[in-house]
């Protein structure tokens, strides 16, 4: 239902938003993924813009590293 806290559960999974407690997929705690291997394992596409302060580039980049050419694709 509206106002359950799906996108919040979301947004802590994607390690967005500070949460405590302890999350698991398929028995592995998330905390110990590297960010990498989440974000290829976890989308999140909220339903409006989510943009930290920064550049387009530093938003761009939250997930982690990319070349410059990735970084224009």
């Amino acid at each position: 239902p509206t106002g359950c806290g799906k996108s919040t559960l979301l947004r802590a999974v994607a390690q967005l938003v500070p949460a405590s407690g302890t999350a698991t997929l398929g028995g592995v705690p998330l905390e110990s993924l590297d960010p990498e291997q989440l974000y290829r394992l976890v989308g999140f596409v909220p339903e409006g813009p989510l943009l930290l302060h920064g550049t387009i580039a530093d938003n761009l980049l939250l997930p982690g590293p990319r070349t410059p050419a990735e970084l224009a694709t």
